[in-house]
């Protein structure tokens, strides 16, 4: 589609239009279209170009559908005017997404639980892609959990170690916690096999997730004491039982 111009260095002239092109910003790039095409062709192929971002985006994006009422205005407004990053994994354009219209619109705190959900979803996405053998590892660990829960209160040499694929965040508000009351909570995003899990964590188990990252792979009993020496927390058998046996069903934990 494109004539290489005598006056300017190559390399810049491709950046030139691939940034015109990414925003459909037609009239930069007609002037390098070849005398034999007609400029119209540079129109549907921005055209058709933004029509699959912004498609691809919206799906990303869903859960923002209920909470901003604006959505596809705000989608357009953003793929007209922010080139696709170069080297887009997939789900990176959401996440760009979502810090582009926290800047944009001045959110409310639900808002702001929304847009978190997709950049700790991204987050841990990317985690585990740059971290795929620790990943597969930790995924072969959870495999056995099922038959390891089932021996958890009879058997003090199991030891339990937290998901590597993980990211905490903090939910300002109680839309998407229920009718809890609470006026927000702390939770954990994490990877179990291609999904991504979030967990709900209360003092207690914000307890047993902070011993368990400082030392990994610890008995009931090492996990009990650490509990108390750092927070002064004494946990029950039956209570830390509950929790660990919560943890493990979600995925958070492995046992071995």
């Amino acid at each position: 589609m494109t004539t290489q111009s005598t006056g300017q260095n190559y390399t810049q002239q491709l950046q030139r239009i691939a940034r015109a092109l990414a925003v459909a910003n037609n009239a930069v790039v007609t002037p390098d279209v070849a005398d034999d095409l007609a400029p119209d062709l540079v129109s549907m192929f921005t055209d058709g170009n933004l029509d699959k971002r912004f498609d691809k985006l919206r799906d990303q994006v869903e859960l923002l559908e209920d909470g901003i009422s604006n959505l596809d205005e705000l989608i357009e407004e953003y793929v007209g005017t922010v080139p696709l990053a170069a080297y887009d994994t997939g789900s990176s354009d959401g996440d760009r997404f979502t810090q582009w219209v926290a800047r944009r619109i001045n959110p409310t705190a639900e808002q702001r639980d929304l847009l978190a959900v997709i950049r700790s979803r991204y987050a841990v996405e990317e985690t585990a892609r740059h971290n795929r053998l620790i990943h597969v590892r930790f995924q072969e660990r959870l495999s056995l959990n099922e038959r390891s829960l089932a021996e958890l209160e009879s058997n003090d040499s199991l030891r339990m170690y937290l998901n590597p694929i993980r990211l905490t965040a903090h939910f300002e508000s109680d839309l998407l916690l229920g009718n809890s009351g609470t006026g927000g909570a702390d939770v954990v995003f994490f990877a179990v096999g291609t999904e991504i899990r979030v967990a709900v964590l209360d003092e207690d188990g914000q307890h047993v997730v902070a011993a368990l990252a400082r030392n990994d792979g610890l008995s009931q009993a090492e996990l009990s004491g650490c509990i108390e020496s750092s927070s002064g927390r004494n946990l029950s058998a039956d209570q830390l039982l509950e929790i660990v046996t919560d943890t493990v069903a979600l995925g958070l934990v492995a046992l071995a």
